[in-house]
């Protein structure tokens, strides 16, 4: 049997919970899958025992900052440090993770950090000449933080020279699959993602910052004009059957239309084509109803979107 890959994690009272819980859950998560431990994880707080995040939750630290000597970072895979506020600053300013971290460079080959624990990093000087991101309301502050800090806003994570960095909060459970692929590979970080019923990658790179999201006015009213568009022509499509067959095939064609041009889907066409072609050969009868297979069912839902990961 393989020996575990060590993590060790930095958190720290007043942290974000999911920061901590997201990513750890992944790596749980592969020893379910493999059904024998792949990783083996361990808490670090300023003091070992319970402490309080920021959701007023309560964690229990394994062991104190005190206790992470040189040795046991040099027989550690992977160290972590979280964000979370009011406990990011806090700590920051105390300074016990930021030596931990700076002891780390160079004897573990894995560091990473999940939302605004990258200011950790940044502080240590391992982030220096490097790409890294962070929780988009901290990407100013990081950037005149540290400015040898290479800060990309948008990324979800990003790996430069063993050094990995997310953006925030869930993005921690990317980052945490993106490794578990790494070492594991990519069947069982699927497998991972299955399970939790997440995207392995994210469909079409989810941007980083909510500046990027549609929000205006005018982006708006194109969307609503697309929208209005299809539904027509799904109206149009109905038209040509007769009877209750048409009325129907109406009901079903436009919340998908709707659906999915609010989501921007590059499937809509095909997955209305296909659930069009199995209409029309279906038998009319007085209250009409698709005979799907389940495979074909499968192949609708997959081109719609509902099913598909990556």
């Amino acid at each position: 049997m393989p020996t575990p890959h060590s993590i060790l994690l930095l958190a720290f009272p007043s942290g974000q919970l999911l920061d901590i819980a997201g990513s750890l859950q992944m790596f749980a998560g592969a020893s379910d899958e493999l059904s024998h431990q792949a990783y083996r994880i361990e808490i670090a707080a300023p003091q070992a025992g319970p402490f309080t995040t920021s959701s007023g939750d309560r964690l229990v630290a394994d062991v104190a900052f005190a206790q992470i000597t040189n040795k046991r970072l040099t027989r550690t895979h992977t160290r972590f440090t979280v964000g979370g506020e009011p406990g990011m600053r806090q700590e920051l300013a105390r300074g016990s993770a930021t030596d931990i971290v700076s002891r780390a460079i160079g004897r573990v080959p894995r560091i990473a950090s999940v939302c605004s624990g990258t200011f950790f990093l940044a502080a240590a000087g391992a982030l220096d000449d490097r790409r890294a991101t962070t929780h988009w309301s901290e990407v100013d502050a990081l950037k005149r933080f540290r400015s040898a800090v290479l800060v990309e806003g948008d990324a979800i994570h990003i790996e430069d020279g063993g050094i990995w960095t997310s953006a925030g909060v869930t993005a921690g459970m990317d980052l945490a699959l993106a490794m578990i692929e790494v070492d594991l590979g990519r069947k069982v970080a699927l497998a991972i993602a299955r399970r939790h019923v997440v995207f392995r990658i994210r469909p079409g790179g989810r941007a980083n910052s909510p500046r990027s999201w549609p929000r205006s006015r005018s982006a708006t009213a194109k969307f609503k004009a697309r929208g209005e568009s299809n539904r027509a022509s799904a109206r149009r499509l109905a038209d040509r059957r007769s009877g209750s067959r048409g009325r129907s095939l109406a009901a079903i064609a436009e919340p998908l239309v709707s659906y999915r041009v609010e989501h921007q889907s590059c499937r809509l066409r095909p997955a209305r084509a296909h659930l069009l072609r199995v209409a029309a050969c279906s038998r009319p009868t007085r209250t009409w109803r698709p005979s799907l297979s389940p495979a074909a069912l499968d192949r609708c839902a997959a081109w719609i979107g509902h099913s598909h990961a990556r």
